[in-house]
């Protein structure tokens, strides 16, 4: 049985030992998409970095609660970033919170790391806000795909938005 986001957002509140398995048949909980995406990531306790080619107003508003520094990398946008986004990103600097934005024309995947943890999304945040997807945690190569990360993140350009 897949694993909703709002089991995984209760399963990342439990302290358990590395390499233990999700809860296994537990019933899906209400959670909008968009919900469980907040909660998924208020999880974070670091830096929360996303690697993904179309950021969106969406992943902005996912990443309202994170109380840490945010990293996005993503593809240039062939025709510019969506007014919508520029204006909640300035938003959301405004309030305090700190976003780092970089552009990397190589950048295909869609990477979420925190936590020291890794996760692969098949879609843009700004769509898995929209309706339910399943990500997949990365356990044995995560050092390397964060190491991946890394290098797009110090190859990018930074992008200034005011």
């Amino acid at each position: 049985m897949g694993l909703q986001l709002g089991q995984l957002s209760q399963y990342l509140k439990q302290d358990k030992p590395a390499g233990s398995a999700p809860p296994k048949d537990v019933p899906p909980q209400s959670v909008s998409p968009r919900s469980g995406m907040v909660a998924f990531f208020d999880q974070a306790q670091t830096v929360v970095t996303i690697m993904e080619p179309d950021l969106g107003v969406g992943t902005l508003d996912c990443l309202r609660t994170v109380a840490h520094r945010i990293r996005l990398l993503t593809a240039d946008p062939s025709e510019g970033f969506d007014r919508n986004f520029t204006r909640a990103l300035k938003f959301f600097r405004e309030r305090g919170k700190t976003i780092d934005l970089r552009l990397n024309k190589g950048i295909h995947d869609c990477v979420v790391l925190f936590n020291k943890r890794c996760w692969l999304f098949p879609c843009p945040i700004k769509d898995a806000a929209e309706s339910t997807v399943s990500m997949i945690e990365v356990i044995d190569c995560r050092e390397a795909i964060a190491d991946i990360v890394e290098l797009n993140w110090r190859q990018a350009e930074l992008l200034i938005v005011a």
